[in-house]
């Protein structure tokens, strides 16, 4: 799990929540209407974009947090955060689709609360920690566990077993 630490955040929001993750792993943000399906992929994949000349795999961020789908506009560009992500030892980019993308906030160490062990309903392993700023409540993402083997693992044992 990521430490919490003071620094700076990009947020975004996906339905009524709000979320953050550490500008760090940011490389830039994209508005892009087509997505390139790929058959036989995870249900999190939505696809593949080309960013100048480099294939980037794209992540339904609803699908990965077991969010409902978000009600979309067929020509409505897609909100993408492209991140740099060091996973399972080594260096992917990659992308996020979002609602919004909000804006780049500053959070000091004692306006992070750790992730409450009740009462959310996303797993306690993805968030690192829980923002404050004035009324705002930002949910941290944990951007490396997100996308590490053991956070795919977990979603699949989640998942049900089929009906015989």
């Amino acid at each position: 799990m990521e430490s919490l630490h003071s620094g700076q955040y990009l947020t975004f929001t996906l339905g009524d929540d709000s979320f953050a993750i550490p500008i760090e792993h940011v490389l830039e943000v994209l508005e892009i209407e087509k997505i390139t399906r790929v058959p036989r992929t995870a249900d999190y994949l939505l696809g593949v974009i080309n960013v100048r000349g480099s294939i980037r795999p794209i992540v339904d961020l609803r699908t990965k947090l077991n969010l409902p789908p978000m009600d979309r506009l067929e020509d409505e560009a897609y909100n993408i955060i492209i991140l740099e992500l060091f996973i399972d030892n080594e260096t992917n980019v990659i992308g996020i689709v979002t609602d919004m993308v909000d804006q780049v906030v500053t959070l000091k160490e004692e306006n992070i609360d750790p992730a409450p062990k009740i009462g959310t309903r996303l797993n306690r392993e993805l968030i690192s920690g829980i923002g404050k700023i004035r009324d705002l409540f930002l949910i941290i993402l944990d951007t490396d566990y997100l996308f590490s083997e053991n956070a795919t693992n977990l979603k699949t044992m989640a998942l049900p077993s089929p009906a015989k």
